[in-house]
């Protein structure tokens, strides 16, 4: 599961208990609003701080992908290009012969 989904689930759940706090507690406006958005606030910094915590971040240094293998697939790719440009470039040859 992508953590931006933990981070949508947990602002989500911290909106509704801070609402439903905010309903039973407060009695005025003003004060719901601050109590609903700070419990909402409080609940989207939390989940930001457990992820950081569980995500290892890798070094800068390291080599995530294997350049080789990445180089090649492109090669390849451009090989395959070159040769549907080719075929692109007879048939409009084909084309203009034909008018």
């Amino acid at each position: 599961m992508k953590s931006e989904n933990y981070v949508a689930f947990f602002t989500i759940s911290g909106f509704f208990v801070g609402l439903i706090f905010s309903l039973l507690k407060t009695q005025t406006i003003l004060d719901f609003t601050v109590y609903t958005i700070s419990i909402t606030l409080f609940f989207y910094l939390f989940i930001h701080i457990l992820l950081i915590s569980f995500f290892a971040v890798k070094s800068i240094d390291g080599d995530i992908t294997n350049r080789q293998d990445y180089e090649n697939q492109i090669n390849i790719q451009i090989d395959q290009l070159k040769v549907k440009e080719h075929r692109m470039q007879e048939l409009i040859i084909n084309i203009k012969n034909l008018k």
